[in-house]
């Protein structure tokens, strides 16, 4: 998972993999491999969130 790859971009990208996982025929293996790439994925957006979460408790704490 490219760090750079925008949370926007990976929603995106999160919705064409529980497309093609609800309406494909896909193998087993395609299947495995495209879970994980979603999983991979949704790590990388919960990460994005609690980075941005942190930042703005930073941001709070300051102005108080």
């Amino acid at each position: 998972m490219d760090k750079k790859t925008s949370f926007e971009t990976s929603i995106e990208k999160l919705e064409k993999i529980v497309h093609e996982l609800t309406s494909e025929d896909l193998t087993l293996e395609g299947s495995i491999k495209t879970y994980k790439e979603g999983m991979a994925l949704v790590k990388h957006c919960n990460d994005s969130i609690d980075k941005i979460e942190k930042e703005l408790e930073i941001l709070t704490n300051r102005k108080a």
